[in-house]
């Protein structure tokens, strides 16, 4: 039977001993002690991959103390240093060859690349466990799921990109504070062309127009519209001209449209409320009007056609007139 606290090799053998945890003001460390080599006999704890496992000799502050180590793969080395806690290193077999260290510090776990040389000394993983930050360079691959922290701000390039709110609204952001000119979202196609972009001021531009559903078999009770009533409709949308407040995104030029809540009183469908922002004060509101102008352009069709048929009919009545004057004057 083995003794409590003692540390024994596969073959029963006693090489070291630990004691139970010691409290620090930073953490809590079990004190373990492996015995010194005897002649030439190595004392081993069990094997890994046939390899055997020896551990190093350290002293309380976990600073080395002799040449041993704990060899974990027939290729690599795990030991530790006065400037950090435990290395897990890949063995250098050929020089100028890049090998792999994994670090762990009291508060921190790094994955280092590594070469002597030439010398070649790059992080490409640290995780912070004070912080609960982690870093990474290169790319990820994720063959699952990744998940996101919600009702947050995740930086890209040292600023905010993108925010997850657990009410079920996702924000973007982009673009320069020092240049509001330029398109700051930009979708690709695969052969890396610009295809669509939206300005700083909300205006979307898409190389090959919109599309709308429209099929016919997702509609009902479909019957033909009155083209009269298209056209008081359209006659009584006012057409205004004005200049916006938020001139930075907008500009300061004039413009002609529309009005949202006129058209609301004409077509009241071809508006939906939202939230939105008003500009200067920078106030929330859940009202804000949206304006879909494809029920404008619908109503302008359906008037337009009305339209023609009131020339055809005025041409038929010229024509007659015509005929009637020629076959006087003749």
């Amino acid at each position: 039977m083995t003794a409590t606290n003692q540390l024994v090799s596969n073959n029963d053998t006693i090489v070291g001993s630990f004691n139970k945890p010691v409290e620090s003001n930073t953490y809590t460390r079990l004190r373990l002690r492996i015995n010194q080599q005897v002649g030439n006999i190595s004392h081993t704890i069990g094997t890994a991959n046939g390899v055997a496992l020896n551990f190093i000799t350290t002293n309380d502050q976990g600073n080395e103390i002799n040449s041993d180590f704990l060899r974990v793969v027939p290729d690599g080395f795990l030991y530790n240093s006065p400037s950090y806690m435990i290395i897990l290193e890949t063995a250098r077999a050929v020089s100028g060859d890049f090998f792999s260290q994994m670090i762990m510090r009291r508060d921190n776990f790094i994955l280092v690349r590594r070469r002597h040389e030439p010398a070649v000394d790059e992080i490409v993983f640290d995780l912070n466990t004070t912080n609960k930050v982690l870093t990474m360079w290169g790319n990820i691959i994720c063959n699952g799921s990744l998940f996101m922290r919600g009702n947050t701000w995740h930086y890209g390039a040292g600023r905010m990109v993108f925010y997850f709110e657990s009410s079920g609204r996702n924000y973007y952001t982009g673009g320069s504070s020092s240049d509001s000119s330029i398109n700051p979202h930009i979708w690709r196609n695969r052969d890396n062309t610009d295809i669509v972009s939206i300005t700083h001021g909300g205006k979307v531009n898409a190389n090959d127009g919109f599309a709308n559903v429209s099929d016919i078999r997702i509609k009902k009770e479909i019957v033909d519209a009155d083209e009269k009533e298209g056209l008081e409709k359209i006659l009584l949308i006012e057409v205004e001209k004005y200049k916006y407040i938020d001139e930075e995104t907008k500009g300061t030029h004039e413009v002609m449209g529309f009005i949202a809540q006129q058209v609301k009183t004409v077509i009241s469908y071809a508006i939906n409320l939202g939230e939105g922002t008003l500009p200067l004060s920078n106030e929330k509101i859940e009202d804000f009007h949206y304006l879909d102008k494809m029920m404008i352009y619908t109503h302008n069709v359906s008037a337009t056609q009305e339209l023609h048929r009131i020339i055809m009919r005025q041409q038929e009545v010229i024509n007659d007139l015509i005929s009637r004057i020629e076959v006087l004057e003749s």
